[in-house]
């Protein structure tokens, strides 16, 4: 009788401790995942705003936030790749998520909303022949950095 009360307090054990290795397998799992999605949702974020800078003539200072949180970048661009025409462009921070609209058009989300901004900041450094504008991105606990040159201005 007292063997079966040790067999069954060590199997009681065991089963506690792999329990506990199978639940943190899976937070860690689950952490993996956001981490991925989020630098993901920053990795399209950034490509697009570098893309849409460098293919910027222009950048509309007085329209623009720069500095500060939340940073709206409004850029005169063409309305697509070798299009003629020009539109002001807007990038902005609508329900945590980074958007784009072009002149008094809609605003279209660039990214989902499985992974929420909680920055976005933009700093411009104007020069005779070229404007920089940096970009700093903060997804809950994750910043991330780019900077682009506007190419047609030079």
């Amino acid at each position: 009788m007292l063997e079966i009360l040790i067999y069954i307090s060590l199997l009681a054990l065991l089963s506690a401790g792999v329990i506990q290795v199978v639940l943190t397998l899976a937070s860690g799992a689950k952490e993996l995942r956001h981490d991925r999605l989020v630098a993901q949702a920053a990795e399209l974020a950034l490509e697009t705003l570098v893309r849409e800078i460098r293919q910027g003539s222009e950048v509309l200072a007085a329209s623009s936030v720069f500095g500060s949180n939340p940073g709206i970048l409004v850029l005169r661009t063409v309305q697509s790749p070798g299009s003629q025409v020009q539109v002001s462009r807007t990038f902005s921070i609508a329900s945590s998520r980074l958007q784009k609209q072009d002149d008094s058009g809609p605003a279209e989300f660039l990214i989902g909303p499985d992974a929420p901004i909680s920055s976005l900041i933009f700093w411009h450094l104007p020069g005779a022949n070229s404007d920089l504008i940096t970009i700093e991105l903060i997804f809950q606990d994750k910043t991330f950095y780019a900077s682009a040159v506007l190419r047609s201005k030079y």
